[in-house]
């Protein structure tokens, strides 16, 4: 999911120019107020913040983790129409689909966070 630069990202990126034309381009287009996009990788493609769902060690049949990931969903707040839209794109074809779409909208947990208990 792309979202726009923040300021110092911008001016990072602005003074990362390889020739001075290109900063003094990227210069204009920020002075200007048009922020590039860049990869959000916290952010499923909805735009909403991904939700922490431990996937591996446990049972890896395609409804299993389709529910553990919809719970998941539920407790972070995200709602139906948003869920059901994860639902329908990840059952959309085979196993390796689920999974790929599972990547999109899940992170795994830090050491620390799969200590806790699992969804």
């Amino acid at each position: 999911m792309k979202r726009p630069m923040t300021a110092q990202e911008a001016q990072d990126w602005v003074e990362l120019a390889e020739t001075p034309e290109e900063e003094q381009a990227r210069a204009e287009q920020v002075t200007a107020g048009v922020m590039p996009e860049i990869d959000d990788p916290t952010l499923a493609p909805n735009g909403k913040p991904k939700v922490t769902v431990q996937l591996v060690g446990l049972d890896g049949n395609a409804f299993s983790i389709l529910g553990r990931c919809m719970k998941a969903m539920r407790r972070a707040g995200w709602g139906t129409t948003e869920i059901r839209d994860f639902e329908a794109a990840a059952t959309k074809g085979d196993y390796s689909r689920l999974l790929a779409t599972v990547m999109e909208y899940v992170e795994e947990p830090t050491e620390q966070e799969s200590e806790e208990e699992p969804c």
